[in-house]
């Protein structure tokens, strides 16, 4: 059970970069709503299924349609329902998005919700836990087979093809649901000790314990990295976000480790890295607290 929950971790993780809040106000109606649904497929390969009725698929790459996929419910609004959602002014239409399509109602707000996640041929129900984590939101400029697309919550666009054939799906059926997913629990590390230490060269040293990889998308590589959350205790927090200039915030125990070897195996241990920590500096860093290893040891 442990080892398999390690796997679809990994690709739970990459929903959870995806977070939004809100809701649409309904579905959309109309001729020009029907643009919407269907299936398509973004520059990396992966496909989006979008279904009238209410239903979608995502695969992480239409070449392997039998693995590495959710299906759920969505909402979908278009025209001023989808602007008043994704907060889009008059003007900023006039001036930035008009340009693009004919009219309003080629502009959607899709927010997704996963059900269900297969993974090794297992599936797995209510992946992502409890809204809003479980919301996907994006924003979705249609021009009949492209589309451009655009990711609220890690600030990644890109274009959208539509599928010119109808791509047969795999049966998706509650019935095959294996496993539920435990509530998210993370290591917690020891309190009241400081365990950082800064070298007069600037090398830290740094103790606490590996929680879970939270993969984030590279916008300029374009591809999903690992990154692991590391719990440290409130002191050892406090003192890196001083000397680093981090703003408070509730998540500061919770630091984002890169590391140059992988590190599924050390999930939950205790550790010592060393290496070089700043404060984050772009919305692709979703911890105040940012550590890149050189060296990494356990105990």
């Amino acid at each position: 059970m442990e080892k398999y929950l390690k796997k679809w971790g990994a690709l739970a993780l990459l929903f959870l970069f995806l977070l939004a809040f809100g809701a649409c106000s309904g579905r959309s109606t109309g001729e020009e709503a029907k643009l919407i649904y269907g299936q398509w497929t973004t520059e990396e390969g992966v496909m989006y299924t979008l279904l009238e009725n209410g239903n979608f698929y995502w695969h992480r790459n239409k070449q392997a349609l039998n693995n590495d996929y959710y299906w759920g419910t969505m909402e979908v609004c278009s025209g001023q329902d989808a602007m008043d959602q994704l907060e889009i002014t008059q003007e900023q239409w006039d001036t930035q998005y008009k340009s693009m399509v004919k009219s309003k109602g080629q502009l959607f707000c899709v927010r997704l919700s996963p059900n269900y996640v297969m993974h090794d041929g297992r599936a797995l129900e209510n992946p992502l836990g409890a809204p809003p984590e479980s919301i996907i939101q994006l924003r979705v400029l249609v021009q009949e087979d492209t589309a451009a697309y655009y990711n609220y919550k890690t600030d990644v666009s890109g274009q959208l093809a539509r599928e010119e054939e109808w791509i047969s799906l795999p049966e998706a059926l509650a019935s095959d649901v294996t496993l539920k997913a435990p509530p998210k629990q993370q290591p917690e590390a020891e309190e009241n000790i400081p365990t950082v230490k800064i070298a007069e060269d600037g090398t830290v040293s740094l103790t606490g314990t590996l929680a879970y990889n939270a993969q984030w998308y590279d916008s300029v590589g374009k591809a999903w990295k690992d990154c692991y959350i590391f719990v440290v205790s409130q002191e050892t927090a406090q003192e890196m976000a001083e000397t680093l200039g981090a703003p408070e915030e509730k998540n500061l125990q919770e630091v984002e480790l890169f590391a140059p070897i992988p590190l599924e195996d050390y999930v939950g241990k205790k550790l010592t890295v060393i290496g070089t920590a700043q404060a984050a500096s772009t919305t692709e860093h979703k911890r105040p607290l940012v550590f890149y290893a050189s060296e990494i040891v356990e105990g």
